[in-house]
């Protein structure tokens, strides 16, 4: 149980980061 938990929670962090990533690549030639 708590290795799933801790399975879902890193697959979680990946996609937050990749999200993250790809709004900012989107949002950063706004401030150029």
């Amino acid at each position: 149980f708590p290795y799933h938990e801790f399975v879902d929670r890193s697959a979680m962090y990946r996609v937050g980061s990749l999200f993250y990533a790809i709004y900012f690549i989107v949002s950063f030639p706004m401030f150029i």
